[in-house]
């Protein structure tokens, strides 16, 4: 902050409509979408004006709804989820690893590490990342999946360990029942692939082309 260009005792934010991979705004010099969330720093924050306040508002999963609406969703499943007034994150995560795993997790019983990370299942899934992009958010760095998918493949041993090998499997099976659950996404996917193929650009949720 002490480096900042701005001389005037003040603060700023960028912010930038095209600066993420998730149709979110991103920001820079400075990101104040990123203020730790510690309370002696975030009290170093105060507004300019003597009876001002600083007012956080969240976008309440509006990237996913916005994938909904690209989606098409003609099942209504994500929609009908968000009607239903629940945590978004908490149902999916109840979801898939019940079908998945086996576990019988509820609304009320899930843990928050657990909805936390499964969030990257769902954006990961909505955004196409790849089985092996995702297993990186748990903690599967590239070369571990890559042994295991390499030594599975080739019927060898790998460098993983017991508990590497269930985390592989796990994310495999919780992936696989989030496609089968949400089958929607992958046309949609397919459709924008189409498009790039034939026009050379996509379209963000904004309305900015991206050239390829």
């Amino acid at each position: 902050v002490s480096q900042s260009r701005y001389t005037l005792g003040l603060i700023y934010c960028g912010f930038m409509p095209h600066g993420t991979e998730t149709s979110r705004y991103s920001g820079k010099d400075q990101n104040l979408q990123k203020i730790a969330r510690d309370e002696t720093i975030k009290m170093l924050y105060t507004s300019r004006f003597s009876d001002g306040y600083i007012v956080e508002n969240g976008g309440a999963a509006a990237d996913i709804r916005w994938s909904c609406r690209h989606a098409a969703d003609p099942n209504g499943n994500l929609v009908a989820l968000f009607a239903s007034g629940e945590d978004i994150h908490t149902t999916i995560s109840c979801m898939i690893r019940n079908a998945a795993l086996g576990t019988n997790y509820t609304l009320e019983n899930l843990p928050k590490a657990v909805r936390t990370s499964d969030k990257d299942v769902t954006l990961g899934r909505m955004h196409r990342r790849s089985v092996r992009a995702i297993a990186q958010k748990f903690g599967l760095i590239p070369y571990i999946f890559d042994s295991i998918r390499e030594a599975r493949r080739f019927g060898r041993k790998s460098v993983a360990t017991d508990a590497q090998e269930k985390l592989y499997d796990d994310i495999h099976k919780a992936v696989a029942a989030w496609d089968d659950r949400f089958p929607e996404f992958g046309e949609w996917h397919k459709r924008v692939e189409h498009f790039v193929r034939k026009h050379g650009f996509t379209v963000s949720l904004l309305g900015y082309r991206d050239w390829e």
